[in-house]
C-alpha cells in the first residue's frame, strides 16, 4: 500500500484540544488566583492584534491546503507536500497560527499564569511537528527531504 494513501503511520491530532485545554485552565487559575499582567498601555489592543495575525495565517495556511487539494487533518493521509503561501516561510504555520493567536488571547483577558503555560504548549507543538515531519519524510521522502533544507521549522 502506497504509504501516502494510509493513514497507520501519521501521529495523532490532540494538540488544538491540549492548546484550547490549558488555555481554558491558565485562565481560570488566573481567575481564581486575581493575577493580571502590570499596567501598560494598550495590552487588549495588541492582544486582539495577535488574534487577527493568527487567524489570518490559520485561514491562509488552510486555503493552500485546499488549493493543492490535501488536507491539513492529521487523522488523514497527506497527498503533497504544500510549499506556497505562508509554508515558503516556516514548515508549520497552523501551529504558529495557534501560538499567536493563544498569545493575544491571553493579553486580552490580563491573564499572566496562560501566558506562562504558553511554554508547554510550544515544547508540545514542536514534538508534534517531529512526529508530523518523519511521517512525511516517509511519505514523500526526498521532495520532504529538499523542503525541509529550505525552509525552517518555525521562523
Amino acid at each position: 500500500m502506497d504509504k501516502r494513501s494510509s493513514t497507520a503511520n501519521l501521529p495523532g491530532g490532540k494538540a488544538f484540544w491540549a492548546l484550547l485545554a490549558i488555555l481554558l485552565a491558565g485562565l481560570a487559575g488566573n481567575f481564581v488566583l486575581r493575577w493580571g499582567f502590570p499596567d501598560w498601555p494598550a495590552p487588549f489592543a495588541l492582544g486582539l492584534i495577535l488574534v487577527v495575525l493568527g487567524t489570518s495565517l490559520m485561514a491562509w495556511a488552510g486555503s493552500e491546503f485546499r488549493s493543492h487539494k490535501t488536507t491539513f487533518k492529521v487523522s488523514e493521509a497527506a497527498t503533497t507536500v504544500v510549499k506556497s503561501g505562508p509554508y515558503q516561510y516556516t514548515r508549520n504555520p497552523i501551529y504558529l497560527s495557534m501560538m499567536l493567536a493563544y498569545s493575544g488571547i491571553t493579553l486580552m483577558f490580563d491573564s499572566p499564569l496562560a501566558l506562562l503555560l504558553l511554554l508547554p504548549i510550544i515544547v508540545l507543538f514542536n514534538q508534534q511537528a517531529q512526529r508530523e515531519e518523519c511521517y512525511l519524510k516517509d511519505a514523500f521522502g526526498d521532495q520532504y527531504t529538499e523542503y525541509r533544507k529550505k525552509v525552517p521549522r518555525w521562523i
